[in-house]
């Protein structure tokens, strides 16, 4: 079997997160932010989502002949394919716990926003590996 390299595991992954998202194509979501409503279509978060991770894979094959850091790769793509998996996820739950009422929604509102946060936080990762990959010297080379 052959291995996946970062970059073809990230675009195998945008894939398969944009066919997730084109199954909920009627689904909305509203997240309330004060006194704010902001409310998406599913499929345009998976969209943006797959724009994301094309983008990242692009980084990926960039860097490929360069001395990256590998549990910096790993930790990177494990958080940022995990959260973009559940926040799709947790937007078909949220239809469920909707009629729940106020309380359960505002409870899964601020778990969307952490996890946002942490994926916004998990490409610094991304930008330290790029920085120690571009710093070292060409693979194969002594």
């Amino acid at each position: 079997m052959r291995n996946l390299k970062a970059y073809q595991l990230v675009w195998v992954s945008a894939i398969l997160i944009l066919l997730l998202s084109a199954l909920g194509v009627n689904t909305t979501f509203d997240i309330k932010y004060h006194d704010t409503y902001f409310v998406s279509n599913l499929f345009h978060l998976g969209i943006l989502f797959s724009l994301l991770l094309a983008f990242i894979g692009l980084i990926y094959w960039w860097i490929s002949d360069k001395p990256a850091n590998d549990r910096l790769q790993i930790t990177h793509l494990g958080l940022t394919i995990g959260v973009m998996a559940a926040m799709l996820l947790t937007i078909f739950v949220n239809d469920k716990f909707f009629r729940l009422g106020f309380s359960t929604s505002k409870l899964i509102n601020t778990c969307f926003f952490l996890v946002l946060l942490v994926l916004v936080v998990s490409q610094l990762l991304l930008v330290i590996n790029v920085i120690i990959a571009l710093m070292g010297r060409k693979k194969g080379l002594k």
